[in-house]
This record gives structure tokens, C-alpha cells and sequence, in this order.
């Protein structure tokens, strides 16, 4: 068998998080719905809490290798640990303390590498400090071992509420140089609520770094509440830097599986007596007869000739298995597209809000790069098609760029450029669209190559979505000016149902 592979270098890393509340509810598995199994598969590693099955439930996702974690709660080291409530009846019988256990995991796993932990922890932290503000070692004399906190961005929390557990949570992170994720990475800057019940709604899942992994994320995600997929908590994601090599295989000169037998109380003597049939007795005659010279080839057909002697008796005296015929399960006829959309809105409205897209941009303050005196930069998001900015006809500005101020972050998702109806649709090429919460942490959302078209209407998605203030149009080739005729940048919003 001669396998070839081709190696693949990869910069980073995705990873969710889900507690969805069982696998199995009303009779239903959820990795039978494709609407759940989109939501994990562009992931490189998946971590789903509360299953609710054992080891000897084997789940099967396409592209995932499935390791099972069913441990009960025990004094010895874990990578996973149940964090019951602290005023839970579960917590007042332990004869020991979780966060203790967690903290003793850290401390025994930093000597191998950097830690990173997340999960439901049934804690509310608020925006309580998790780091020593203002430490130094700049005047007292300290060991040397010791490093100072990092001075890291103030971490904001829509759930305002701060438990005991949230504050052995906060103390564990100050004590191991731990941070907490959620409320200040791109992709949750205000820090979401991740659960919703009928307490109402908290934050109590979260993702944990060390201060040098909390450098390499990239961005972390609370995504919708839906409430076929779990009971109560979002998903959480995130990305982070990890260069890394995978190898795919591609193997030729395959042999095919061989085909499966029942064996049964009378099966020995029916393949007995089918060795013994003529046909049989031909082929093990001319395999014994045949003298081997140890060569590889030889021993290889060698084998291949015994195998097929089995296989031949086999087929005559034994009964193959039935196909396991279990799969997806079938589509009822009745359950057309119509249905199908109709069922996505009944998820939609599960949730307290919906969201929407909305046009941002509008009457916003902008500038570019040079200010013409009849067309400035405000004619482009004044929302009249029969105004546009222009930067000065100059050779001075090789940097040309339109930039507008949202006035507060929004969640961008796509960015609306229409092109003057009267002339120069061949100089809008070679844009970089980015955004960002400031004007030196800006993302690419797009880029267009061009050029475009007299009157063109170009929209530009950004996958994923951007948390921003700021959005910026710069043109990466020198030409005499950009002229935009209108931008609309358009921002998923929260709206409320009824």
C-alpha cells in the first residue's frame, strides 16, 4: 500500500465550548439535526458539556475524532471538573472544595505548559478586578521569581451581579496570573450574558488564559441563546494562535475491507465441511504444493492465497450480518423548505431579542485623507444619492482613505459602497475595508480588487463579524482621488420580539 501526504501549516486554532443540556431531548439527538451540527463544525476542536451519556454511547460527527469524558467528581487531578453552585445542597456535602482542586490542577499543569480553562463555573464575577492593578516591582525589594501583573484592558460584564463563587473565581485568577476572556477580546467587548432562564439572565460560562495565552486569542464569541440546542447557555468560541503542521493522507492500491460473518454454534463444522468441497481442496493442494522462496512478493501472494481459501469457505458455509441501515433519519415528505424556514423562525423567537441588521453609518462624523472644498468627507453617509466626498485632486496624498466614527461599537457586519453614477467607477479598485474599536486595532472586513462600474452598488460581508467603532476605506494604490458617492455600514442589532 503506498500512502502519499501533504503537509499543511496552520496559524490557528478554533475552539467552542457548549453545556447543551443532553444530547438526546424529546426523543430527538441533536447531532441528527443539521442545523446544531453547523453550528460546530467549522471548528477545530469542540468541548460539549452535559451530554448526559456514558462511555458506551460513541458519538460519530464527520471530520471529529470523539474522546468521551464521563469521570465522577474525585480528589485526584482532572482536566475537567463539575463546579456546582456554592450555596448548592451538592457543594454542602463535599468533604472538600472545588476551586481548591481547580487551583492544585493549575499549579500542576503550568510546569508542562500555558493553561487555559473554560466551562459553566455557576459563578457571577461582575466586573471585578482579576489582576493586582497598578503592580510593580519597580520600588519594593521582591523575589525575583516574582513577576508583576500585566496592566490589561478593564474587563465589562452585562451581568452586574457578584456571588461568593464569582469572587473565589476572581481570587484564584489573581493568584495564578489567570485572566478571564469574557468582556475584553474582540468578538465580546461588552461581555455578554451567556445564560438564560427562568431566574433570568447571568453570565456563568467563561473561558480562562494564563497572560501569555491571553495574548494569542484572537477573538472570543458568546453566540445566540437557541433553545432547541441547549437549556439555558449560549455557545462560547474562540480563536487562537497556534502554528501547527497536519499531514493528509492519500493512499493508493487499497485493498477492500473484508466481508463481515455470523458465527454461530454450528458454524465450525459448515466451514469444515466447506473446505472440504472440490473446489476448495483444488486451492489448498496448489498452495501446498507450490515451494516459496522468502522473498516479500512471495510471502505477499502466499497470504493472499490462504486468505482467499477462508474467504471462498466462508462465503459457502456462513451467513453475512445485515446492514446497519441506522442513519440520519429521513426527511418526512411533508417537511418541505417552507416548513424548514418556518422552523428557523420559531428558533429566532425563542430568544428575549432577534436580531437585525441596521444602517450605522448615517450622519455620522467622517473624515478622509484630504478635504475637498466642494465635496467633503459627511456627503458620503449624508444618505443623498446626489451628493459624494472627494478627496483633493493632489499628488501630495498618497494615502487615500474615508473613514467614519460609529459613535459607539457595534457588531458590523457588512459595508454598502455605491459608485457615482456619472463617472469614475474605474478608480474605486484596490480598497481595503477594515474596522475596529480603535484607529490601531482595525480588522479587515474586505477587499476589493476591481474596478468597478459607473453606478455600481458593491456590498462587502464581514465574515466573522466585526466589533467596532470606526470604519475605514482606503485605496492601496496611488490614484489622483477616491470619490465615494454613499457608504452604509450595516450592524446586527438586538431588537426586542413584541
Amino acid at each position: 500500500m503506498a500512502i502519499h501526504g501533504r503537509s499543511i501549516v496552520k496559524n490557528n486554532l478554533k475552539i467552542c465550548y457548549w453545556n447543551i443540556g443532553g444530547i438526546n431531548t424529546h426523543n430527538m439527538n441533536k447531532l441528527e439535526d443539521h442545523l446544531f451540527v453547523q453550528e460546530i463544525k467549522e471548528y477545530d476542536v469542540v468541548i460539549l458539556a452535559e451530554t448526559h451519556i456514558g462511555y458506551d454511547v460513541n458519538l460519530h460527527v464527520e471530520g471529529f475524532n470523539y474522546f468521551p469524558v464521563c469521570r465522577n467528581i474525585s480528589t485526584n487531578g482532572r482536566y475537567y471538573a463539575y463546579v456546582p453552585p456554592a450555596n448548592s445542597s451538592y457543594t454542602k456535602k463535599l468533604d472538600f472544595d472545588i476551586i481548591d482542586q481547580i487551583e492544585k490542577d493549575i499549579v500542576s499543569y503550568k510546569s508542562k505548559g500555558d493553561i487555559l480553562f473554560c466551562g459553566d463555573l455557576n459563578a457571577r464575577t461582575s466586573t471585578e478586578e482579576d489582576y493586582i492593578a497598578q503592580d510593580s516591582s519597580r520600588y519594593l525589594p521582591l523575589f525575583e521569581s516574582y513577576k508583576p501583573d500585566n496592566q490589561i484592558r478593564f474587563r465589562k460584564n452585562c451581568d452586574e451581579t457578584l456571588d461568593s463563587r464569582g469572587k473565589e473565581i476572581i481570587d484564584l485568577c489573581i493568584s495564578n496570573q489567570m485572566r478571564v476572556v469574557n468582556g475584553r477580546c474582540m468578538g465580546d467587548l461588552l461581555g455578554h450574558f451567556t445564560c438564560f432562564n427562568t431566574h433570568g439572565q447571568s453570565t456563568v460560562d467563561y473561558l480562562i488564559a494564563n497572560e501569555r495565552l491571553f495574548n494569542q486569542i484572537l477573538y472570543f464569541r458568546v453566540s445566540e441563546f437557541v433553545s432547541t440546542f441547549s437549556d439555558c447557555h449560549c455557545k462560547i468560541s474562540w480563536e487562537i494562535l497556534a502554528k501547527y503542521q497536519i499531514t493528509e493522507t492519500q493512499s493508493n492500491n487499497l485493498h477492500a475491507a473484508p466481508v463481515n460473518f455470523r458465527w454461530t454454534e454450528d458454524s465450525p463444522l459448515k466451514f469444515q465441511q466447506a473446505l472440504l468441497s472440490p473446489d476448495n481442496q483444488q486451492k489448498i493442494s496448489s498452495f501446498l504444493i507450490n515451494d516459496s522462496d522468502c522473498s516479500s512478493e512471495d510471502i505477499n501472494k502466499k497470504a493472499q492465497d490462504l486468505c482467499d481459501i477462508f474467504l471462498s469457505a466462508a462465503k459457502i458455509s456462513l451467513v453475512t450480518p445485515k446492514k446497519n441501515k441506522k442513519g440520519s433519519r429521513p426527511q418526512k415528505k411533508w417537511f418541505d423548505s417552507d416548513l424548514f424556514k418556518m422552523r428557523k423562525n420559531v428558533i429566532s423567537l425563542g430568544n428575549p431579542y432577534v436580531q437585525v441588521l441596521q444602517e450605522v453609518a448615517a450622519g455620522k462624523k467622517s473624515r478622509q485623507s484630504t478635504q475637498h472644498a466642494h465635496h467633503i468627507s459627511g456627503y458620503a453617509n449624508d444618505g443623498n444619492l446626489n451628493t459624494f466626498s472627494h478627496t483633493k485632486d493632489t499628488k501630495d496624498d498618497k494615502s487615500l482613505y474615508w473613514e467614519v466614527d460609529l459613535g459607539h461599537y457595534f457588531k458590523i457586519r457588512q459595508v454598502e459602497i455605491f459608485v457615482r453614477k456619472d463617472c469614475c467607477g474605474h478608480l474605486i479598485r484596490q480598497l481595503d475595508i477594515t474596522a475596529g474599536p480603535s484607529h490601531n486595532q482595525m480588522t479587515r472586513c474586505n477587499f476589493y480588487k476591481g474596478p468597478a462600474r459607473t453606478g455600481d452598488h458593491l456590498v462587502f460581508e464581514c465574515s466573522p463579524i466585526i466589533y467596532g467603532r470606526y470604519v475605514r476605506i482606503q485605496k492601496m494604490v496611488y490614484t489622483s482621488n477616491l470619490a465615494l458617492l454613499e457608504v452604509k455600514v450595516m450592524a446586527v442589532v438586538d431588537r426586542a420580539v413584541g
